[in-house]
Parts: structure tokens; C-alpha cells; sequence
């Protein structure tokens, strides 16, 4: 498991009921992206990207709403942020990358995972 303090939230720490609503917003947001790619027979191999070129434009999107005065600059430097932000993601996987494997196998199986911690 990872350590605490290479958490997928940074130095953000809420409550448990936060992260408890976040996971289930995440777990129906994978529902529907699963059913649209299985609706529109979008080739899997696919998926990953355009789900970061959406999670791109949309930071891109907000950093222009958020900012006071948005510039090239600033989009460039808040995108900076951002891939910094999924590399400690990438990273967080890579050291789960043992436990994930384990769930796959078991789901692969017909087995339940365990919940999570």
C-alpha cells in the first residue's frame, strides 16, 4: 500500500465522508465512461488518452474562468501544476501496482475484492 503521504490528495486532507463521497462519485463516473465506450464500441486502447486530452481541457477551461486575467503564460504554468499532479497519480499507482494486480486476478476469478481501507 502506499505511503500516506503519497495520497492521491496531496497535502488536501478531508474528511472521511469527503473522500467516502469522492470514491462514489468516481466509481459512477467509471459507469457511464464504461457504458459510453461499450455504447459507441470506442476501441479501448483509445480511452486512456482521450480521458487525459478531457481532463486537460478541462483544467484548461477552468484555469480561463478561475484567473483574474488569463494569459498564454499562466495557462502554460497551471498546466505545468497539472502534469505534475498526475505524475504523483502515475507514481501512486506504480507503488499500488501489487495490490491492483491482485484485485484484477480475483475479479478475472469471479471473486469479490476486499473492500478498501
Amino acid at each position: 500500500m502506499s505511503d500516506p503521504d503519497d495520497d492521491l490528495f496531496g497535502d488536501f486532507h478531508p474528511e472521511r465522508s469527503d473522500v467516502e463521497e469522492l470514491q462514489r462519485f468516481r466509481q459512477a463516473l467509471l459507469r457511464r465512461v464504461s457504458e459510453a465506450i461499450e455504447q459507441d464500441e470506442i476501441p479501448e486502447d483509445l480511452v486512456p488518452l482521450l480521458l487525459v486530452e478531457i481532463a486537460v481541457t478541462f483544467r484548461a477551461t477552468m484555469y480561463t474562468f478561475a484567473a483574474e486575467k488569463p494569459s498564454n503564460s499562466g495557462l502554460k504554468l497551471d498546466l505545468d501544476r497539472f502534469r505534475r499532479d498526475i505524475d504523483h497519480v502515475v507514481r501512486a499507482a506504480r507503488k499500488d501496482a501489487d495490490e491492483f494486480i491482485a484485485a484484477a486476478k480475483k475479479a478475472k476469478a469471479g471473486e469479490l475484492p476486499d473492500e478498501p481501507e
